[in-house]
């Protein structure tokens, strides 16, 4: 599993999943549902596996700790 970065070109809105590299094109936006996504990078720190992190934008459909 990865996290990659995003921007829709619907409407704007950047977010990163936690996805496969495999599974990232099965992206879709969470704020409109658009598929025409394209990959950016933000230059994000990466965790070891093992290692736990809090949800900073909360936009990650995997994880069900956002409130």
């Amino acid at each position: 599993m990865a996290v990659i970065d995003f921007k829709c070109e619907a409407c704007g809105k950047e977010f990163f999943e936690v996805t496969t590299w495999k599974d990232r094109k099965n992206v879709r936006c969470p704020e409109c549902g658009s598929s025409s996504i394209k990959q950016v990078f933000q230059g994000r720190a990466y965790l070891k596996s093992g290692e736990k992190a809090g949800c900073v934008s909360r936009s990650c459909r995997g994880c069900s700790g956002c409130g």
